[in-house]
């Protein structure tokens, strides 16, 4: 399942009208606008595994900005498909929306953005690293003393 629907593409990601008219050439069908949205939700799963592991995803629930990154990525790979000349200055835009939606997603792997999602286990997702830290432990007797910082 995508992580935007075709009315979250169209009022997050790209117009409607960017898809051409009825009779028009270069009109873009409904299943090319399915596929885009289901493609580009796999690529973010791919980012998702390296976050959260392999049986993280897909995601049972997320918030918005899963839902935005999935829209700007999408709108972009139709656009591609669809054909647009990479010139012209909203074109530029697209381009511009797609590589913050992909810098989105490292940042999401490495751990610097946490966005609200219920992982494919049902549990929530991790938003901050876990960090364990024991003291140091004396072979010999068992006994612990004070971690010393490394």
């Amino acid at each position: 399942m995508p992580y935007s629907t075709q009315a979250q593409l169209f009022s997050l990601g790209l117009p409607q009208s960017a898809m051409g008219s009825a009779g028009n050439p270069s009109v873009v069908p409904s299943q090319a606008i399915d596929d885009a949205l289901a493609a580009t939700s796999s690529v973010m799963d791919s980012y998702f595994r390296g976050r959260w592991g392999m049986t993280a995803v897909p995601l049972l629930v997320w918030d918005l900005s899963v839902t935005l990154c999935n829209a700007r990525m999408a709108a972009y790979e139709i656009m591609v498909v669809r054909g647009f000349s990479s010139d012209a200055d909203v074109n530029k835009y697209l381009e511009k929306r797609n590589g913050m939606a992909m810098d989105w997603l490292d940042k999401v792997q490495r751990q610097q953005a946490h966005p609200l999602v219920t992982l494919a286990t049902g549990q929530p997702g991790m938003q901050q690293p876990n960090l364990v830290s024991s003291s140091v432990v004396n072979v010999v007797s068992g006994a612990t003393g004070p971690n010393r910082g490394w």
